[in-house]
């Protein structure tokens, strides 16, 4: 048992640093406003303008300043989350020349789309544009960071986008389109078997077209990057797990006309 003095001393004892770091933060209150219209989210869009205008000797630095905007935009007011989107959708549009051997200057534009795919529901419409810019159509590589970057918002006006894609020429947009779908799994299941149906269509195409010419290097390419992320989509949209495209076709016949969100 403690005597008088050792309790009077345990009492009196201060907590240990090691306590206190471990205290929960302090949260903001909702009465707290939101400050808008700082002065440095106005420097830093004004930076991202000046390196980006460099012709692309500045792209890494320009990288660091959409860093930067993003860090900005969760304690950002409306206007300030507006100019932020407008400047970084302003950069990824900037021109920069392809080499003749195909390759471009495009890593700006892949961390800026990486970003965009963040700042949901400020960003969709500006993807939506990206994702179809001319400035990009035959670079594959940034136009799969656009879809990608769509797909992440989860917002349901990506979804047309995103089908209309599963319709290009290039195998690996359409896989990227084909993923991108499966965000969206969250929406009822009306929507879902829409985005279903489109991606089976494609599936089953992509396996004819090789089975009619498998030496064809545009049917084999296609059937090497579509099935995957095709039926990975799938799996997310309706729950099952078919193992073909065959048996894919043949769950879809007997479940098209069931309530998915029932099963």
């Amino acid at each position: 048992m403690l005597s008088p003095l050792a309790l009077t001393m345990l009492l009196t004892v201060s907590p240990s640093p090691s306590w206190e770091a471990t205290a929960a933060p302090q949260l903001l209150s909702f009465d707290d406003a939101v400050e808008d219209s700082r002065p440095e989210v106005k420097a830093l869009c004004e930076r991202l303008l000046a390196h980006t205008k460099k012709r692309g000797d500045e792209d890494a630095q320009a990288i660091q300043v959409i860093d930067r905007l993003y860090s900005e935009f969760g304690r950002s007011g409306p206007k300030d989350k507006k100019a932020i989107v407008a400047e970084i959708t302003r950069a990824m549009r900037v021109r920069r020349p392809t080499a003749r051997d195909g390759t471009r200057m495009r890593q700006m534009f892949i961390a800026g789309a990486e970003k965009l795919g963040k700042l949901a529901p400020e960003s969709v419409d500006s993807l939506i544009r990206l994702a179809t810019d001319r400035s990009h159509k035959d670079d594959h590589q940034v136009r799969v960071a656009f879809l990608k970057a769509l797909g992440e918002t989860k917002d349901k006006k990506a979804v047309k986008v995103l089908t209309k894609e599963l319709d290009e020429s290039d195998a690996r947009v359409q896989a990227a389109a084909a993923e991108a779908l499966g965000d969206f799994s969250h929406l009822d299941h009306k929507n879902r078997k829409a985005i279903f149906e489109d991606l089976l269509k494609l599936l089953m195409s992509a396996q004819a077209d090789y089975q009619s010419d498998p030496d064809g290097t545009s049917s084999a390419e296609r059937w090497r990057r579509v099935p995957g992320p095709c039926q990975r989509s799938m799996k997310k949209l309706s729950g099952a797990n078919e193992g073909s495209p065959n048996k894919w076709q043949r769950w879809w016949n007997k479940n098209k006309n069931r309530n998915w969100d029932k099963q």
